[in-house]
């Protein structure tokens, strides 16, 4: 599933790239008519047009140089009888203390004791450090 940054940035940088071509092409009109004509108004309209196409240009920046995150959601069963803790991806429908199977050390209830989000491709140095914050 794509997120929504994700969608508006390919759906909006093609169109801030033909913004920006069309307004570096009336720019450059519009000086070339001032320079055959010197009619002051071509020149201020190349003024204007220069800083419509410096504003969309900052945007089309602002827009590109946003990251976009991935998350994965883990969930955390643990043992009722063993106290055993594992880690597992979750479900669509998981929710905190759903029954999750059975232990497959000592045939105990899993329960989920936790569910929370990471970024997908970013590791995890030390995960029994993580498992005993979130569990106490």
């Amino acid at each position: 599933m794509k997120s929504d940054i994700a969608y508006v940035k390919q759906k909006w940088i093609p169109v801030y790239i033909i913004i920006i071509i069309a307004g570096l092409i009336f720019l450059v009109n519009f000086i070339l008519l001032y320079l055959e004509t010197e009619n002051e108004s071509y020149l201020n309209l190349s003024f204007i047009t220069a800083l419509f196409t410096a504003y969309i240009s900052y945007s089309f920046w602002k827009l590109y140089s946003i990251k976009v995150v991935e998350y994965e959601f883990i969930k955390i069963r643990k043992c009722e009888q063993c106290g055993k803790v594992s880690t597992l991806k979750a479900e669509k429908n998981d929710f905190i203390f759903k029954e999750d199977g059975a232990c497959p050390s000592c045939g105990g209830k899993l329960l989920i004791v936790g569910i929370f989000r990471r970024e997908k491709n970013k590791k995890i140095k030390d995960r029994s450090l993580l498992l005993r914050k979130i569990i106490k």
